[in-house]
């Protein structure tokens, strides 16, 4: 028997390599193949709308026939945030408030315009922690077959936009038609809102006290402040001022708050300094000027020198505050 040459051995060796390159090879290149698999699925079509965007929907209410309200903390905590705001109302008022609840929503027009205000809201994000809002109104919509949904918003403004929360997702809303919602609470927020309108005129003349150390005559009282805030560069606080002079309640007119002439600095405490009047561009006097009319139920409210706002219902006690 012949032994292997030299030359033979290293043929055979060089077979050998050859042949271990080629699996190799082939082995990368079937694995390249695969993982190009898993990143590109089949696709038999064009991508649905539905696919192309998993974005979350604000609640579809257009099938809702009845709607269920409830208000957080509680119905009065919702509009009268300060608890001096409860003086404005007297214990009947207090009791149809708290009693009232849950509002029901059932007039399909109501209803429709509601689920128009949800269907605009934008989608913002999952809810994430805590939202640490205290004003909450939840809602409660059943449609016909008896299916429910719910979800909340978030803040006491919803006429000028708040935050949806509905099934983990949050949204934001611009604004919903809230005096046609709940109509029967109203009249008690709009007269919370007068009393802040008060507060807000008396800040200002505050402010002019301090600068001319009295507060302005009383024939030229608003404009006086206003002008003041402008020549000291406080145009936001004019133009608040200018927002503030305009009962929110009033039916008609403008300027419907009058100054008390007879109120200075230094008069008792409790002596009227501010009231509701007949509207007109920097209204002065007493009692015989004050106006029930701007309010359902009828009233109107006195900001006291002291800063305490009452809701006056009627004449004998009108005439039983201090006007001098």
């Amino acid at each position: 028997m012949k032994r292997a040459s030299s030359y033979d051995r290293m043929k055979v060796l060089s077979v050998s390599r050859f042949g271990g390159c080629m699996i190799v090879g082939l082995c990368i290149l079937l694995l390249t193949c695969q993982l190009s698999c898993e990143k590109v699925p089949f696709a038999s079509g064009p991508a649905t709308q539905s696919e192309a965007s998993a974005e979350p929907m604000p609640p579809d209410l257009s099938r809702c026939e009845r709607i269920e309200i409830r208000f957080g903390p509680s119905i009065l905590g919702f509009f009268c945030i300060a608890p001096r705001d409860r003086l404005l109302l007297n214990q009947e008022e207090i009791r149809y408030l708290e009693s009232a609840e849950p509002f029901i929503v059932d007039n399909p027009e109501v209803i429709q315009t509601f689920a128009k205000d949800i269907s605009s809201s934008k989608y913002t994000g999952p809810i994430l922690g805590i939202s640490g809002v205290q004003y909450e109104m939840y809602f409660h919509c059943y449609e016909r077959g008896g299916r429910e949904i719910s979800f909340s918003t978030l803040g006491n403004a919803p006429e000028l936009g708040n935050r949806i929360e509905a099934d983990g997702h949050r949204f934001k809303n611009y604004g919903i038609h809230f005096r046609t919602l709940v109509p029967q609470i109203i009249p008690f927020m709009l007269r919370v809102e007068c009393a802040y309108n008060l507060r807000g005129l008396r800040i200002g003349l505050n402010r002019y006290l301090k600068e001319e150390k009295s507060y302005p005559r009383a024939i030229e009282w608003f404009d006086a402040m206003v002008h003041r805030c402008r020549v000291q560069g406080y145009t936001l606080d004019a133009a608040r001022l200018d927002r503030a002079i305009n009962c929110p309640s009033a039916s008609h007119g403008q300027y419907h708050y009058a100054m008390n002439p007879a109120c200075e600095p230094n008069s008792p405490p409790d002596t009227v300094l501010l009231f509701e009047s007949r509207p007109g561009r920097n209204q002065s006097g007493g009692p015989e000027v004050f106006t029930f009319d701007n309010h359902n139920p009828k009233g109107g409210c006195v900001i006291l020198n002291d800063g305490t706002v009452k809701f006056i219902r009627t004449n004998e006690e009108l005439q039983q505050l201090r006007w001098k």
